[in-house]
């Protein structure tokens, strides 16, 4: 029958082993508690297995038995349905596979020979969470439990325990119904406080793509971070067919990582090796976010980058909102369509990404990002964006307004003086750089009282070219709101570096070409029209299109902001204002009847 009997630390237990004083079975060969059948739960209670238990009404042989015990007073009686986590079939054998005691007092029962008995998938296998505190009793089923759903799946071939009180299911013998993939892996992250139910799919686990992938089948390491990385030694790659490449995932141990295993050079979850056995070992920087594999048939290593993603609305920095955790120094955050976040401290990241439909709030002295802030612009015309930048000393936030056009921007600020102004003892010692493209927009910068040097109503904005050699030029319209330690740049379409300082000599200017093409609605080049070209200080230029369309001007002074039109007795064109900074190619124009 077998028993089980709990004995005080403090003076022990006597007498004789009873149902008055164990956990006993009631039938023949029960064995309960057989083997290292005890399992000490991190709370001070602690679990029986009794995989060879059998349920006497209605007869079922070697159902299985898992059950809780008190660790100040002992469970007793006999185990049956009303103490214990039993299995329905016979050759269930519940908690053959193991329990897995979590780091928060919870635990996980295997039971990788469980059958669903409806619909029946013989050997389907199940993981079931159960309660640290109170047990869980009953039949194993889909409604408590992880299950597979083809027969041999056998899931919770491995559990393994995370660090943030999470586990991870390894269920290498999964297949996959639909392509039907044999033995294509799957891994599961499950919940450590209510646990994860239902049948495993690509919906809820990362899974292989060929057959035999048996993704998990290299075990599941637990991050010090709480997230987990997957080693899938016979990962096949598809295309082109390498077998056996072995592949190293990256896991969130808030969420779990979906979907198919996927070579992360293309973006994806894992770095995959290039040959049989192409992959033989990592190491996980924590600091950083990042897994170094080692390749060492190609004697290279890869550093995969994480991202994390906002699951939630709320507070940008409650981890429990992110996919992966907290973006950190040199991790990205993105921010989804439909999510609202909000800044309520000081963050160091390497960027955070508001997507289109996302929204990001509420910076002050008091909560910004230290790092870059990407924004999509999505609405086409009048859309604004403050980004809440600043160093780790102060808050300097820049804003895009009025944008038009679809695109993106990336804000950060630097506490520096801007390479290249005339004379920094009268500028501004801080600037900002933007990278982006596809919009037009009016970019205004705050600055500190500690960033003025010299006569700040004598500030003038200038601007350096990211791609023109550095070279710094005055910029125009823009304008300065010294009272309110602010500077304003009107219709900007070329991005890049901007401060303010004052201007000791003539504007610095070089010459660009701008290039384009003049074509009717049906994408037809237009001979002979009239292209106009006005500068900031008023004087017009013109040429005319080619027999194919095309025009160019040469010789444009950068730095200032120029308008070009088509004048046709035909077609209505809809002039430009371009801010010139390098030379364009693509400034196109179609007409209009």
């Amino acid at each position: 029958a077998g028993a089980v009997t709990w004995g005080s630390g403090a003076s022990g237990t006597i007498g004789a082993v009873s149902a008055a004083n164990s956990l006993i079975g009631g039938t023949a060969n029960d064995q309960v508690g057989l083997g290292v059948g005890v399992t000490a739960l991190t709370n001070g209670n602690y679990v029986v297995r009794s995989p060879n238990w059998d349920n006497p009404s209605p007869l079922i042989t070697n159902a299985g038995a898992v059950t809780w015990g008190s660790g100040t007073s002992g469970v007793s009686g006999l185990v049956s349905a009303a103490n214990s986590l039993i299995g329905g079939t016979a050759n269930d054998t519940v908690g053959s596979a193991g329990v897995t005691a979590l780091t928060n007092g919870n635990y996980v029962v295997s039971s990788s020979a469980w059958d669903n008995p409806s619909p029946a998938v013989t050997d389907a296998g199940a993981v079931t969470w159960g309660s640290g505190a109170s047990g869980t009793i009953g039949v194993v089923s889909a409604a408590n439990s992880l299950i597979g759903g083809t027969g041999s799946d056998q899931i919770g071939s491995s559990v393994t325990a995370l660090t943030n009180g999470n586990y991870v299911v390894a269920s290498f013998f999964w297949d996959n119904p639909s392509p039907v993939i044999t033995d294509a892996g799957a891994v599961t992250w499950g919940s450590g406080a209510s646990g994860t139910i239902g049948v495993v799919s690509a919906a809820n686990s990362l899974i292989g793509g060929t057959a035999n992938d048996q993704v998990g089948s290299g075990g599941v390491t637990a991050l010090t971070n709480g997230n987990y990385v997957v080693r899938s030694q016979n990962w096949n790659n598809p295309s082109p067919l390498i077998t056996n490449v072995s592949a190293y995932s990256f896991g969130s141990g808030a969420g779990g990582t979906v979907g198919a295993l996927t070579d992360g050079t293309s973006g994806g979850n894992s770095v995959v090796g290039l040959t049989s056995s192409g992959t033989n070992t990592f190491a996980f920087d924590a600091t950083r976010n990042r897994l170094f594999v080692g390749r060492q048939n190609s004697n290279a290593v890869s550093i995969l980058s994480f991202t994390t993603t906002a699951i939630s609305d709320g507070d940008l920095s409650n981890a429990a909102n992110w996919s992966s955790g907290l973006p950190n120094g040199l991790t990205t955050g993105i921010i989804p369509s439909g999510r609202s976040m909000t800044i309520s401290s000081v963050m160091t990241v390497g960027q955070i990404q508001v997507q289109c439909g996302g929204s990001l709030s509420g910076g002050s002295s008091s909560a910004y990002i230290v790092g870059s802030v990407k924004k999509d612009f999505c609405a086409a015309s009048n859309e604004s964006f403050t980004y809440p930048i600043g160093d780790p000393n102060n808050y300097s936030p820049a804003a895009a307004s009025n944008a038009n056009g679809t695109g993106s921007l990336t804000a950060t600020v630097t506490d520096s003086f801007m390479p290249g102004l005339p004379a920094t003892a009268s500028s501004l010692s801080r600037y900002w750089s933007l990278t982006g493209s596809g919009i037009t927009t009016n970019l205004t910068f705050n600055y500190t009282n500690a960033d003025v040097n010299g006569t700040e109503s004598d500030y003038k904005i200038f601007r350096r070219s990211l791609s023109n050699n550095a070279l710094v030029t005055l910029y125009t319209p823009a304008s300065v709101d010294a009272p309110n330690n602010t500077i304003t740049a009107f219709n900007v379409s070329q991005f890049s570096d901007w401060s303010a300082g004052v201007q000791l000599f003539a504007p610095l200017a070089a010459n660009v070409s701008i290039r384009g093409r003049v074509m009717t609605q049906n994408g037809a080049g237009l001979r002979n029209a009239i292209v106009y070209l006005t500068k900031a200080d008023g004087g017009t230029i013109t040429t005319r299109t080619t027999t194919f369309g095309y025009y160019h001007f040469d010789d444009i002074a950068a730095g200032q902001t120029v308008t070009v039109g088509i004048r046709s007795k035909v077609y209505q064109f809809t002039p430009r204002i371009i801010s010139l900074e390098d030379d364009l190619a693509d400034v196109n124009f179609v007409g209009q009847e």
